[in-house]
């Protein structure tokens, strides 16, 4: 049984269970964690004596599949990107040479054996009869607590009752978001009773306007969304379930938006299948369609279909897999089902089994997508600030979600020690003032549509600076609640004990702004006005004060990087604002120019990468988000493209691309042929620049 709660509800759901049935009766589930190839790798080479930077050259040059570890006979998988290559390398000294060959044949035969036991993430244990009486286990470090030494698949096998206790942070989110509004607006939302029909919902999702939309953000749903266009709930639960690994592995998700768009005729491998997936257009999205296929082809009952759908869930490996393909085929022939048709449905559940949803949970989360479409739609304050406390969630980190907000009118305003929480919180919009001005509104008719009834702003939170923790900043926040507001610096650091460098950090992202000193002149006295505070506890000595010189004031590009390094999230403009005038006149177009390209045409974007993706579905296919001030981008790399780039990608900063323009279906991308990072890319075309 799988219950998701609030991130911040879970360990109190966690005690009342403990409470509710006692120690005797309850107690967390175990994880079997085994040597996989790169543990095996590493271990093994550091019990042979090898060196330091070996093992750890040998651990990462592993890159086998995450869930096959071992091949169709059993051996351990090796060589090009499925193993460690069999070479030794050169530089092996005599006695790593000597044992190379006990080293290979060691982890192969160590993988997927047991290593350790951990506690399951979420995983509870509830019986009728006392535990000692069940299960054996053992005690946890937290007194009180016990840990089962089964893992959650001897649990289902011996027919025990595993409760899964998982914190979602978005489900926090919308709580906050919840309280907020109701606080701000006097408005009490009941998520429940919300119309699942809203058109402008759906606008939403078919304009992709979801940074922060739970499970349709990444930039694989990006992709689909403008193709499939969901214009009611149902198509919410498909787009949740078809963009996973079992679909994909399957082979799925294409045929299933040809077939949505009119583009390809629905078809069934065989005409049993037809009443089970018409409602998906003839592809399995759902679990209990596997259920339903093995009943239908091969003459399963329904507890033997769901013992293959388990077994398939559990397959380590291809030998696994082998065995269970026989009897399904088998039961297929004698249904008059022919040999290639039973194998290819086989091939189809199998690639879906171990990833694929049951259709509540699926629905389950598309009401939660859609609940934080809403928010996002007609909160946007709200919704940034209950993103921005409630992190890390989701792909997209603090600076993009604030990039974001911006976009849709919504200025992100610098932490003020008068007027900052402990947390990001909203501030009402006095009227129009400097602050707004480098809002970047563009693309979305949603945003526009909305952008004129909002009133709120997004401030920063004094936690989100570095060398900040949560105690400094909720007693700033006590101080100022007890004493009334600070008047100067020096007032600040005589009530305030924080360290230097807590200090320095908050003069430079702006923190002391209010009180007119420049950030470099507090920046110089910051020492002095520490060693007066209550956190230095040292003798004062009579140290010599020196008044500030003359420091020039930081510019706007400095502040900018000031925000990135102390809070990680810009309240200015976003980082390629400062190159544009320059990249246009170099005929590097932004993301906007981009959106009104046409198919086929050669183009050059800049960007910084906020998104890197490398899926095993992808066949070595590298796809990146770039963001600039207009918005993201998405960019594909072919695999000999990333081999020659792969520096530049890795590196994770902002690159120049050279590529054709994919402009099909709604869906916008940039097929790399070319990736220049973007200090190199400015070296060699201007040396103004530097």
């Amino acid at each position: 049984i799988d219950l998701d709660i609030a991130s911040n509800d879970r360990e109190e759901v966690i005690q009342y269970v403990y409470r509710r049935y006692g120690e005797r009766y309850a107690a967390m589930v175990c994880n079997v964690v085994t040597y996989r190839p790169r543990s095996a790798s590493r271990e093994v080479a550091k019990a042979l004596g090898f060196r330091e930077e070996l093992i750890d050259r040998l651990a990462k040059s592993v890159e086998t599949p995450r869930y096959d570890s071992r091949g169709p006979s059993g051996e351990f998988v090796r060589g090009g990107a499925s193993g460690v290559p069999t070479d030794a390398p050169e530089e092996l000294t005599t006695l790593e040479r000597q044992r190379w060959p006990l080293y290979e044949a060691l982890r192969a035969e160590i993988a997927d054996l047991p290593r350790h036991l951990s506690i399951h993430n979420g995983g509870m244990l509830i019986t009728a009869l006392p535990l000692v009486d069940t299960v054996p286990i053992e005690r946890a470090t937290m007194p009180g607590r016990n840990v089962v030494q089964f893992d959650k698949r001897d649990i289902e096998d011996l027919g025990l009752i595993k409760m899964d206790l998982l914190g979602l942070r978005t489900l926090s989110l919308i709580k906050d978001c919840v309280a907020m509004i109701d606080e701000l607006h006097a408005v009490r939302l009941d998520l429940g009773t919300i119309p699942l029909e809203d058109p402008a919902v759906y606008d939403l999702l078919c304009e992709v306007d979801t940074i922060g939309v739970f499970q349709v953000e990444s930039r694989a749903q990006g992709q689909a969304l403008p193709r499939v266009r969901p214009r009611c709930f149902a198509d919410i639960v498909v787009q949740v379930a078809i963009i996973r690994p079992g679909p994909l592995q399957g082979n799925m998700v294409n045929p299933y938006i040809r077939r949505r768009q009119g583009r390809e005729p629905v078809t069934y491998p065989h005409p049993l299948l037809e009443p089970i997936l018409k409602e998906t257009l003839g592809v399995i999205l759902f679990q209990e369609q596997i259920l339903k296929v093995a009943m239908a082809v091969a003459g399963f009952s329904a507890s033997e279909a769901d013992r293959l759908r388990r077994a398939m869930s559990r397959a380590r490996s291809s030998t696994d897999m082998e065995r269970l393909r026989q009897p399904f085929v088998r039961g297929a022939l004698q249904r008059g089902v022919n040999d290639g048709t039973a194998n290819e449905i086989f091939r189809q559940i199998a690639a879906f089994a171990e990833f694929g949803f049951c259709k509540s949970h699926a629905a389950a989360f598309a009401l939660t997508a859609y609940h934080t479409a809403h928010l996002k739609l007609y909160y946007p304050a709200e919704f940034v600030v209950a993103l921005l406390n409630n992190q890390p969630m989701g792909f997209y980190s603090p600076a993009v979600i604030a990039g974001d907000a911006k976009r849709h009118g919504i200025a992100v305003l610098p932490v003020d020690v008068d007027r900052s929480g402990a947390n990001a919180m909203i501030e009402e919009r006095a009227g129009a003032s400097g602050e707004h001005d480098d809002l970047v509104v563009d693309r979305s008719v949603t945003i526009a549509r909305h952008r004129a009834c909002r009133t709120h702003d997004v401030r920063l939170g004094l936690g989100s600076v570095k060398g900040l923790g949560e105690e400094e900043a909720a007693g700033i926040v006590a101080e100022r609640e007890r004493r009334g507001p600070f008047r100067s610096f020096d007032d600040f650091a005589r009530r305030v004990g924080l360290k230097e460098e807590a200090l320095r950090n908050l003069a430079l992202v702006g923190a002391f702004d209010r009180f007119g000193e420049p950030r470099r002149a507090l920046l110089w006295r910051a020492r002095e006005a520490h060693r007066g505070s209550p956190a230095f506890s040292r003798p004062v000595l009579a140290y010599p004060t020196t008044a500030a010189p003359s420091l020039p004031a930081l510019g706007e590009q400095e502040r900018a990087a000031l925000d990135y390094r102390i809070t990680g999230i810009p309240t200015g403009p976003q980082v390629m604002h400062f190159y544009r005038e320059r990249l246009t006149a170099r005929g590097v177009g932004s993301s906007a120019d981009v959106q009104r390209g046409t198919h086929g045409r050669t183009v050059h974007v800049a960007g910084a990468i906020v998104v890197k993706q490398h899926p095993e579905t992808a066949k070595g296919h590298v796809f990146l988000s770039l963001e600039d001030e207009y918005g993201l981008l998405n960019i594909i790399i072919r695999p000999a493209t990333y081999a020659r780039y792969k520096r530049v990608v890795d590196q994770g900063g902002a690159v120049v691309i050279q590529g054709t323009l994919q402009h099909v279906d709604g869906v916008i991308s940039v097929l790399a042929t070319r990736l220049d990072e973007l200090g190199l890319f400015v070296k060699l075309v201007s040396r103004d620049w530097q």
